[in-house]
């Protein structure tokens, strides 16, 4: 499943895998309800893939807090 950000407001989501590597910036697009997501590629990622992200705003401000997310193995149904 690829890992989907909700923000409030439009942005940049700065992301990188496995301790800050391959750093890209996604711009966030608008979802409905006045909200904003970007959808980073974690789908084809292996289980204990690490994302770390933070947020820059569209006027060039950061959040000033980053988040990781480890991806998990997809449970058998």
């Amino acid at each position: 499943m690829p890992l989907i950000v909700l923000l409030p407001h439009p942005g940049f989501v700065h992301y990188g895998r496995n301790g800050w590597n391959d750093v890209r910036d996604l711009p966030t697009v608008p979802c409905g309800l006045g909200m904003h997501q970007a959808v980073l590629p974690a789908q084809n990622d292996p289980p204990g893939t690490t994302y770390s992200f933070t947020v820059r705003w569209l006027d060039g401000t950061w959040l000033g807090e980053d988040f990781s997310v480890t991806v998990a193995a997809t449970p058998a149904v």
